[in-house]
Parts: C-alpha cells; sequence; structure tokens
C-alpha cells in the first residue's frame, strides 16, 4: 500500500514562537526610544520655557529693578500674571506666586534688594536631576557674566555648591564659567537626593 502525505504548508509552533518572540523584542526598543525622544522633547520644552523667563527678566531689567515695594522682597512671577505676559501652560493657580514648567517644577521670581533672582524648587520630581543640568549646561553657564550666583538650598537655610559670576568671583572663590560636569552633576544630585530642596539664580543689580 502506498502512503500519500500532501505538501505541508504554513510555520511550525516553534517558528511562531521565534517569530513572537523577534516581534516583542523590536516592540520594547521602539518602545523604549520612543520614550527617551519624547523625554529630550519634553527637557527641550522645559528650557524654553526657562528661556523664556530669562530673557523677560534681563530685557526689561531696569524696569523691575526700579519697582518699589513696602516689602524687603517683591514677588514679580505675582505681577507678570496680573499683566497677562505668562503663558497659560506655566500657570496652575492664578491665585498663588509660582510658575510652573513642562515637568511640574515650581519656581518664583522676585526682587530682593534691588537684586532678581529665580528660586527653582526641585525636589519631588523624577526629572528633576535631568531639568537641573540642562539649565546649567544651556542657560546658566552661557550667563556667567550676567549672574550674580547660582546656589542650592536646603531647607530653606543651608546653602551649598556655590558658584559666582564674572564680576564678583574673587581669589579662592568657584567661579561659574569654571564649572565642570561633575561639578553640575553633584549640585544637581543634591536636590534630587533632598525632600526639601530648590536651585536660587540670581543676576547682578
Amino acid at each position: 500500500m502506498k502512503l500519500f502525505y500532501s505538501n505541508q504548508c504554513g510555520r511550525s509552533m516553534i517558528e511562531m514562537l521565534g517569530v513572537l518572540a523577534i516581534v516583542g523584542m523590536l516592540s520594547i526598543g521602539g518602545i523604549v526610544g520612543y520614550s527617551k525622544a519624547m523625554s529630550k522633547y519634553k527637557l527641550n520644552q522645559t528650557l524654553e520655557q526657562y528661556n523664556f523667563i530669562f530673557n523677560l527678566i534681563e530685557s526689561d531689567m531696569d524696569k523691575w529693578k526700579r519697582i518699589k515695594t513696602d516689602n524687603s522682597f517683591f514677588v514679580l512671577t505675582s505681577l507678570w500674571k496680573q499683566m497677562g505676559i505668562i503663558p497659560e501652560e506655566m500657570i496652575k493657580r492664578k491665585t498663588d506666586n509660582r510658575l510652573y514648567d513642562k515637568f511640574g517644577n515650581s519656581f518664583y521670581v522676585r526682587k530682593y534688594n534691588p537684586h532678581i533672582s529665580i528660586t527653582l524648587f526641585m525636589n519631588n520630581d523624577p526629572n528633576a536631576r535631568n531639568v537641573c543640568i540642562a539649565l546649567y549646561n544651556n542657560l546658566l553657564l552661557p550667563r556667567h557674566n550676567e549672574l550674580k550666583f547660582v546656589y542650592v538650598v536646603l531647607n530653606n537655610k543651608t546653602q551649598l555648591h556655590h558658584f559666582y559670576g564674572d564680576k564678583i568671583c574673587a581669589y579662592e572663590q568657584r567661579c561659574l564659567r569654571d564649572m565642570t560636569m561633575t561639578d553640575i552633576v553633584e549640585a544637581c544630585q543634591t536636590c534630587s537626593d533632598s525632600t526639601d530642596c530648590a536651585l536660587v539664580i540670581t543676576w547682578i543689580a
């Protein structure tokens, strides 16, 4: 008796499992790549927000310094909200004096005897370290001649990682223009490890 076998079409289970494994790995790689691209895009948007605020301070510095108040400091972010010059995306509550970046970090700008400074609260956000590093590299170091100093403050009193701008950086002080990547990471890591931490950026009056 002769046995006839039909031609087998299709794939074996092992082959199908192999294809599924490859597709799964490609999908994971694609998701990771997309996630990194979106994080970088969001970080770039955040830098644009701070660049807007920095330019707002610097373009009308004389105007802000001439503001007369009864207090030792005056919160400019509240004034800017009233003036309608702050993008809506940076405002969460119209009644407070803070603005917010794309990652949810809050900050305010104030005039203080008669310097103008930004206090950026870097705690409680997993992306705070990356935001901090990007700020130093892209916005702070290029302004080493305009800024008075930059430092990290813990619990609203302990000041760390002081770096001074060109016009006041004296002998044995740490100059902003000389900051290394190691210095930047150390400063920003301070905020990543703390539950109450802020980055203070001050302009020369």
